[in-house]
Parts: structure tokens; sequence; C-alpha cells
């Protein structure tokens, strides 16, 4: 039976399961500059607040992909979500863990009434372009973006 991929937003003090993959993406972060980044995005005032954050998707409870977020709110024409730091490191099933992650994406972009996602792509995640249009297969309302 195959292991399903599960999808978490990490608190605080989770930041640190995420580094392996992070340093992936960021040119040599120091676990200080993660937790530091980390922090203002998963620092809320109140458990109810999604306006910023990291995304994990585990398999068999082993972080194989992330990305983290933010909303940008300059009024509601504006407002979009803005997706960095997107990476899969899973060497055989890194479709599926990608996939999960942009249907996550999706889920969030309803959750903040955003009609924009903007997904800023490292140079390690290059290869999601080639599966762009099935990973962001089109929806009424939401619109994905890749600016770089």
């Amino acid at each position: 039976m195959e292991a399903r991929v599960n999808i978490r937003h990490l608190r605080p003090e989770q930041a640190m399961l995420a580094f392996p993959l992070i340093r992936e993406v960021l040119a040599y972060p120091t676990a200080d500059a993660w937790r530091s980044l980390a922090l203002k995005l998963t620092d809320r005032g109140s458990r109810n607040d999604i306006s910023s954050g990291i995304v994990v998707a585990e398999r068999h409870g082993v972080p194989r992909g992330l990305f983290t977020y933010e909303l940008t709110d300059g009024g509601e024409p504006t407002r979009h979500l803005l997706v960095r730091n997107f990476v899969v490191m899973e060497p055989v099933k890194r479709k599926d863990s990608a996939r999960v992650l942009f249907d996550h994406m999706r889920e969030l972009a309803h959750e903040l009434a955003c009609p924009e996602i903007n997904v800023d792509l490292p140079l390690v995640s290059g290869w999601v372009r080639n599966y762009w249009d099935e990973f962001t297969r089109s929806e009424p309302g939401i619109v994905f973006r890749c600016p770089n």
C-alpha cells in the first residue's frame, strides 16, 4: 500500500523540521536565519490567522516538500497569495508531493479570498515548469502565475 502525502502547517517550534529542505532553496542559510524567517511567517496573534505560514508535505511523517506563503493585501483587486521557497526533495514520487502542495495553495487562496497565486520558483524547483499546466489546472476564480 502506497503511503499518502499529508499536508501540515508548521508552528514556530516546528520550524527546524523543515531546515533540511529549506537549505536546498536558500543560499547557505543559517539555522538562526531560518528560525527568524519561520517565526515571522508563523507567529500569529491568533490561531485562526492563516495570512502567512510554512506548509510541509510529508510522507511517512518525513517532510518531502514545502512552501512558505504570505497574503499580500493591497485591497480587494490586488490581494494575492505570494508563494516562495517551493521545494520537493523526493526522488521517486516528487510529482505526487508537488501536486498535493499546489492543491493546498488553491485551498489557501479560497480561504483567504485571493483571486491570484504568485509562485516564485527557486532554481532547484525549475522542473515544476514542465508540469505547470497539470499542477495549476484551471479553476474559476483562481489564477496561478509564475513571475520568474
